[in-house]
């Protein structure tokens, strides 16, 4: 996958982006006074803020050490985001796919929550591996569904091959809830859900930029293939956020991910949404909960 930034500024602006000791030496080196950059916090180093943004995001949205000095002089993490290791989160900026997915290395023994139970990584990833292109999104809602009914403590790959095998093939179907959290992205919450309800266009304000929905657009054809491609990047690893409710989260994205992806293909005049319009209405959708305040 090629990614560009969209220079939204969501990342120097939500999190306190820690530094290391060579970060902070180079752009010493560079001019830069440790007192106006660095600031101590629970016993970490990280950048200083302006009024809730990095000292160094200029007006622009453009990172000032960037236009400065070159993007090498950045601090690491920054130069690596949204990279978690060699895993893609998919959150924010442009992507064009360019063919299978590097499986990715990741934190195999991070864990996710799921209803009142644990789920390890690579459980999580077993679990994705039961979507395909006719299911995904009724697979992935059916398998949240069943872990929430029970009392487990931690979630394992066989419990997730019982559950699977006993999806009735129904539809996700969003629930009232999914749509109110999606409407409040709107001008009023109420506005938009009479507009979904009406089918007609609606602007929703994402946290990395304005995007056109428009829930009439079933018209617009989505290739299984393509969502094939989507899925497999998923069980190789990318555009899983490290948050503790991302499985939650998925059933989310997922079930409003075939709208985005035919919206963005209806906004640019197509009658079919490509690979492209999948995985950039993916990083939208995962954008609502990667970058809340």
């Amino acid at each position: 996958m090629d990614w560009k930034c969209d220079r939204c500024g969501r990342c120097c602006k939500v999190w306190d982006i820690q530094i290391s000791n060579d970060d902070i030496s180079r752009l010493e080196a560079l001019g830069y006074g440790k007192a106006g950059f660095v600031k101590e916090k629970e016993g970490k180093k990280c950048l200083r803020k302006r009024l809730r943004w990095c000292v160094f995001l200029g007006k622009d949205m453009k990172c000032l050490i960037q236009k400065r000095h070159g993007y090498d002089a950045k601090p690491a993490v920054c130069r690596a985001f949204p990279f978690l290791g060699k895993a893609n989160q998919v959150v924010c900026g442009s992507f064009r796919y360019c063919g299978t997915a590097r499986r990715a290395s990741i934190d195999s023994g991070f864990s996710f929550s799921a209803g009142r139970a644990r789920m390890q990584m690579k459980v999580l990833l077993h679990a994705i591996r039961k979507l395909n292109s006719r299911n995904y999104a009724g697979m992935w809602g059916w398998i949240i569904r069943e872990i929430r009914k029970r009392d487990f403590d931690e979630i394992y790959e066989h419990d997730i091959d019982g559950i699977a095998s006993r999806y009735d093939g129904s539809g996700l179907m969003p629930t009232l809830a999914m749509k109110a959290a999606l409407a409040s992205l709107s001008p009023h919450m109420l506005y938009g859900l009479m507009m979904m309800t009406l089918k007609r266009p609606l602007t929703l304000r994402l946290p990395t930029g304005k995007f056109r929905l428009y829930p009439d657009a079933m018209h617009v054809r989505i290739r299984e293939p393509d969502i094939g491609a989507f899925i497999s990047m998923l069980s190789s690893g990318h555009g899983i956020t490290r948050s503790m409710r991302f499985p939650g989260n998925l059933a989310f994205s997922l079930c409003f991910l075939g709208d985005f992806a035919r919206s963005a293909a209806r906004e640019n005049g197509r009658k079919t949404a490509n690979i492209n319009d999948i995985v950039n209405a993916y990083s939208k959708l995962n954008s609502i909960f990667r970058f809340q305040y």
